[in-house]
């Protein structure tokens, strides 16, 4: 993941400078950020996995939400086909 300059980050996120301070002290608290020179925000190794693990995460409950709607349908009348179980790497893999 390349550095970002404060305003580039802040207008791709969509946020105020106030919004986006708070956010940025707090990642540079917890060690996911740091600022290096020329003023660029660039992830930690920290911030590298837990970058990783979040899109990881993402990814499973997209799957997951999927099968609720399934198993929604089921209890509420409107699903009639059978489903065969999967595991969530069956699952991930049909995305």
């Amino acid at each position: 993941m390349d550095g970002q300059k404060k305003t580039k980050i802040m207008y791709e996120a969509g946020m105020n400078l106030f919004q986006l301070d708070s956010y940025l002290e707090d990642l540079i608290g917890k060690g996911m950020l740091t600022l290096g020179s020329r003023r660029i925000y660039l992830a930690t190794e920290k911030g590298k996995n837990f970058l990783t693990a979040f899109e990881q995460y993402m990814e499973a409950r997209g799957v997951l939400d999927g099968h609720k709607a399934i198993i929604d349908s089921y209890l509420h009348g409107t699903m009639e086909r059978k489903v065969e179980p999967q595991t969530i790497e069956q699952m991930a893999r049909q995305q």
